[in-house]
């Protein structure tokens, strides 16, 4: 056989429901062959759906249907108990074991319409209309014959030779499209494609069309045996005459075929038909005496069962091809969705509207064609564009060659360029080390001088170390006293402050330990040459280093918190002004008390400088210098800790510094938001504090100072517990002011900035708040 040009599909699924009896033929095209692959049969645990009531099928030109024998359905007192019928076991399951096993992707559905669903009516002609004019006209010739409106139910029609029209009614839902819908999640396909919908009758009737030879003049009755229903179809030639009604009895019923056979004779003699020369078997053929059954009754007519006729059954088995008119109608319906265009074939189509609009996958409205026609004419104005922009790039290509050959030429020249360049970088590396080379013989006097008199100003100081670096000299040393390394410090130009460790003793006794590094002192001009010129020094240096504004400065860095030892990187704070808008009894007091001097430790720290034997005393130029060991606590082992911040913690700082509050926000949020270490989200939350405070915004502030304070390694606790009471202060919320300043000094009674407490709290007591 050649395949059919304009068939639709490559693989068809054609599936038949009859009861609770499931058959699949799963066919295809092959090699220009239509192959039928597989036969299977499948009992369901309940039947889908609820059966309808079978409707009158016959031509509306034909009388009733009683019988003339007398006979009655003996299964219709059935109905009542099949309506709901349901079985044991979850059919969803059975359907996806079953159709789990195909293709689904790439194979379509074709369905037979369940049984009862279908009429069909007869008119001599077609109205002289065609397309959805004819189908609106049979709509409005069928509504009072069917008793009501047909607009819901599909229809579909089709002609004689002889131009008599048959129109196909179909009412209701399919009931196993709805199962597979319902089961498209679980299916390896998604959900299938249902490309055919048609009823048994004319399924059965194709079958036979292209299968069989029907000559012309003919008269055939096509017997159909299901499970529950059993129907003949009277052929005349290859076109049905009538359809005959259907009956409610299956194989299973012992006087099926007799109760068939009447309906043969009263379709005979109510349409006057000759002689039947011709018996077609299908369904459950096996399974009944049908074949020796219309032998008998029928001796001149030819009885014969469906065979594959022209289709390739290589693929199977001997006992599939036995059970072949069991199948009819299965391979019916996947035969005409293999070949639509095939004229043997009566187009009728049934897919309910909804599952054909589902499965459309492009559907344009109007204003999609509107779109559509926009996009066109873009392109089109596109497409013009790039034709005249052509020739402009080839004129750019043009030039482009022209410079690269210029380039080229250029080539020697650059590379000439290249060594000279070489050459100066050479000359400069030697230039800067014979810079190197010079000696200045007065830095140290000039370092050692300055020291001299730093010490006679800060005393209660012992320097470790000192060493020369590029930018000047660092310096190692310990003081009892926290105060003396800024003051220090402040001595110096260019101070960088590494850092400041506290160490604590097990007896309770605190040592300083500290790291700066500073600018050494320039020589001084003492007359129109003077030392300057002599020497050729540059009193202006530029050394990288983050200069100091002030003592308090240093004196802000977080080496708060009496029960841990930190280190701190750089920590330099914003000192807030207080705001002229919000003014308060409490203006005259000074505004922050990280400002105040910090009190003398007691006396069991370490003692001062003078009581300790082990201080030791040098004289440089004229004055002294603290060298040597500091003093240690008389007994217990000395516990020093020290942490040291991140980069985006002392970019902050810098912001700080530099008085940039809104940076310095956003990089100690940078700090909370990526650091897992307390004590740096501690302070961060600090510092946030101080510049919500700078800005006036005390509220906010409050909230910065207070989760500061709830963090566990906090290392900005008295300065936090501080700055808390002076933000409620300032919004005159005396009574929370007064209890932290209380906290700060019951907590910490030997904090630097207990005596500003103190003195807050003394002013509030006096203005009676």
């Amino acid at each position: 056989m050649n395949r059919i040009i304009g068939s639709s599909h490559k693989r068809i699924l054609g599936v038949m429901v009859d009861g609770r009896d499931l058959r699949l033929a799963h066919m295809g095209w092959e090699r220009g062959e239509i192959v039928i692959y597989s036969l299977e049969s499948v009992t369901l645990q309940h039947r889908l759906g609820k059966i309808r009531t079978v409707k009158a099928t016959a031509p509306v030109n034909l009388e009733s249907d009683k019988d003339v024998f007398g006979l009655e359905d003996q299964m219709m007192a059935m109905d009542s108990e099949q309506e709901d019928e349901s079985g044991e076991g979850d059919v969803s399951s059975t359907l996806i074991n079953i159709f789990s096993k195909y293709p689904l992707k790439n194979t379509h559905l074709a369905i037979n319409a369940p049984e009862g669903q279908t009429t069909y009516y007869s008119f001599e002609n077609d109205f002289k209309l065609k397309g959805k004019k004819l189908k609106k006209q049979l709509r409005d010739e069928i509504g009072p014959l069917a008793g009501g409106s047909v607009e819901s139910s599909m229809l579909d029609c089709f002609k004689s030779s002889t131009g008599e029209l048959t129109a196909v009614v179909f009412e209701g839902s399919v009931p196993l499209i709805e199962e597979l819908l319902d089961i498209k999640t679980f299916l390896p396909g998604g959900a299938p494609n249902f490309t055919l919908v048609q009823s048994n009758e004319l399924a059965l009737v194709n079958l036979a069309r292209v299968s069989l030879d029907l000559e012309q003049g003919t008269i055939s009755a096509l017997v159909y045996i299901g499970a529950d229903f059993s129907r003949v179809i009277i052929l005349r030639g290859d076109y049905p005459l009538s359809f005959v009604q259907t009956i409610r009895e299956g194989y299973a019923s012992p006087q099926v075929c007799q109760t068939l056979f009447s309906k043969i004779l009263l379709e005979q003699e109510e349409a006057g038909l000759p002689e039947i020369d011709r018996i077609i078997l299908a369904g459950e053929v096996g399974l009944t005496y049908a074949y020796e059954f219309f032998s008998r009754q029928f001796p001149d007519a030819k009885v014969q069962s469906f065979t594959p006729g022209p289709l390739n059954v290589n693929s199977l088995k001997p006992e599939e091809i036995a059970v072949f008119p069991n199948y009819a109608v299965p391979v019916a319906l996947a035969w005409q969705a293999l070949e639509t265009s095939k004229p043997a074939f009566i187009p009728s189509d049934l897919v309910p509207t909804a599952i054909k609009e589902q499965q459309k996958l492009f559907k344009i409205a109007w204003h999609g064609f509107l779109l559509l026609g926009f996009v066109f004419c873009c392109m089109a104005l596109l497409s013009y564009q790039g034709l005249t922009r052509r020739n402009d790039i080839k004129m750019l290509q043009e030039s482009i060659r022209h410079k690269s050959e210029s380039i080229e030429s250029l080539q020697p020249e650059l590379t000439i360029l290249a060594q000279i360049q070489s050459q100066i970088g050479n000359y400069r590396a030697n230039l800067d080390f014979l810079d190197s080379l010079i000696v200045d013989p007065g830095k140290w006097s000039r370092l050692f001088s300055k020291l001299s008199q730093n010490f006679h100003t800060v005393n209660d100081i012992w320097i470790e170390d000192i060493k020369s670096d590029p930018k000047g000299f660092t310096l190692v040393g310990k003081t009892l006293f926290r105060d003396r390394v800024p003051k220090l410090a402040y001595g110096f130009e260019g101070t960088d402050l590494k850092r400041v460790t506290r160490i604590k003793s097990d007896e309770g006794g605190l040592t300083y330990e500290f790291e700066l590094t500073a600018e050494v002192p320039a020589p001084q001009v003492s007359g129109p040459i003077g030392d300057y010129q002599a020497t050729g020094e540059q009193t202006d240096e530029s050394v990288n280093t983050t200069k100091l504004s002030s003592p308090s400065d240093l004196q802000s860095l977080p080496i708060e918190g009496s029960q841990q030892a930190d280190t701190v990187a750089k920590d330099q704070g914003i000192r807030s002004q207080s705001n002229p808008d919000q003014a308060s009894p409490l203006d005259p007091l000074p505004p922050l008390a990280l400002h105040a001097d910090p009190p003398t430790p007691p006396a069991q720290v370490g003692g001062s400088p003078a009581q300790n034997p082990s201080r030791q005393t040098h004289e440089v130029d004229g004055e002294a210098i603290s060298a040597g060991q500091p003093p240690q606590p008389a007994s217990g082992k000395v516990v020093s800790e020290q942490y040291t911040f991140s980069t985006s913690y002392n970019k902050g700082i810098r912001f700080v510094r530099s008085g940039d509050t809104e940076g310095a926000i956003k990089a100690f949020e940078e700090v909370i938001s990526g650091s897992s270490a307390g004590s740096e989200a501690a302070a961060a939350h600090y510092w946030i504090g101080e510049c919500h405070f700078a800005a006036g915004e005390y509220e906010t502030a409050i909230g910065d100072f207070s989760t500061s304070l709830a963090l566990a390694d906090n290392p900005k606790r008295e300065a936090g517990t501080l700055m808390l009471g002076l933000a409620h202060l300032k919004l005159k919320q005396y009574e929370p002011a007064r209890a932290q300043f209380e906290r700060l000094l019951e907590e910490f009674p030997l904090s630097e900035f207990a005596p500003t407490a103190k003195t807050y709290l003394k002013n509030i007591s006096e203005r009676g708040k």
